[in-house]
Parts: structure tokens; sequence; C-alpha cells
């Protein structure tokens, strides 16, 4: 299996190198991809100017919904089997940036994040498709 955790965005060609990593696929071969998600709440739900402003200055060259995501994959050449919406930080640190303008809270704020709190609240994100992350499972006919 190969992975790509969080570099896909940081390539100047990732359609190129994506058709070149699909090469090397055996017959039922695997590859996970995960990238950030231009869907993440803190940008387009919440609209914190603060993390736009940290997001966009960043070194990442792109940033995918779930629809570019598979997108690319298809052009690029390898089956596309799943994408799916991630949320890796917890409500603690989007409560953070929003009240403090700055990254942190899940370990600042840490008691607000309960197992059942943090879970509920990435099933809630990933249901309406404002997750932090997508991950995409892509293949090789065999």
């Amino acid at each position: 299996m190969t992975t790509a955790f969080h570099v896909v965005e940081h390539l100047p060609e990732p359609r190129e190198i994506l058709k070149k990593l699909g090469t090397l696929l055996t017959p039922g071969g695997r590859m996970v991809i995960e990238v950030p998600s231009a869907d993440d709440a803190l940008l387009t739900l919440y609209d914190c100017n603060e993390f736009q402003r940290f997001t966009y200055w960043s070194q990442h060259l792109y940033l995918f919904t779930a629809s570019t995501l598979t997108t690319l994959i298809k052009q690029a050449g390898p089956k596309v089997i799943s994408v799916q919406h991630y949320q890796r930080y917890s409500l603690s640190n989007h409560l953070y940036w929003l009240s403090q303008g700055k990254p942190g809270g899940h370990k600042q704020w840490s008691f607000l994040d309960a197992a059942e709190v943090k879970c509920a609240y990435a099933q809630s994100l990933a249901s309406i498709g404002k997750t932090d992350t997508l991950v995409a499972h892509i293949g090789k006919e065999q």
C-alpha cells in the first residue's frame, strides 16, 4: 500500500505525480491520500478570518473539496474507491480559533474534549462535508 499524508497539496503537478504513482500500483494495489479540505468548517461554515489567513498564506499550492479531489484522481488514472470526510481537530480547537484567533485550542482547552463530544462533533461535521481533512482510497483494477 502506498500512502501520501498531507503531501499532494504541496506538489506543483499533483496530477502527474498521481499518474506516476498509479503506474507503480500492482493489480489490486491500493493508495491512501490525505489532504486538507477546502470545505473546512473554519474556512466556510464559521468564516474565521484568522484561520483563513493562516491557511491561505501557507505552503499549500492546492486545497481540495471531495469533488475536486475525486476529479484529480480520475484524471490521473487510478480508480477512486472512496473519498471520505475526516475531522482531525476537535471542538476545543475550533472554539479557540474563533475566540483567540490562533491554533492550539486542543492543547489549551482540552477539558472540552471528552470522547463523546469529539466523536459527535466529528460526525456532525462529516455529515455536512465540513471536515478539515479528506481521505481518498484509490486503487488499480485487478
